[in-house]
């Protein structure tokens, strides 16, 4: 485990993932403590959330209308 800060950088790429679920605990706890202190983190973490529920309402059929570059 690594004691270091989470970059911005790092914590949007973990999001964007999705790979956050799967992080070890203590890895896990580094994110939130980032989230705790970081306002663009939380606005970037509830983006992808918002779009991730319009996907899932959307449907497969309506995402295959999507360009793979646009998704």
């Amino acid at each position: 485990m690594s004691t270091d800060k989470l970059t911005c950088k790092q914590v949007a790429r973990i999001l964007s993932d999705g790979l956050d679920a799967q992080m070890p605990p203590a890895e896990r706890t580094r994110l939130r403590l980032h989230m705790v202190v970081c306002e663009a983190c939380r606005n970037v973490e509830q983006q992808f959330d918002l779009l991730r529920r319009l996907m899932r309402k959307a449907g497969p059929a309506e995402r295959d209308d999507i360009p793979d570059d646009e998704r």
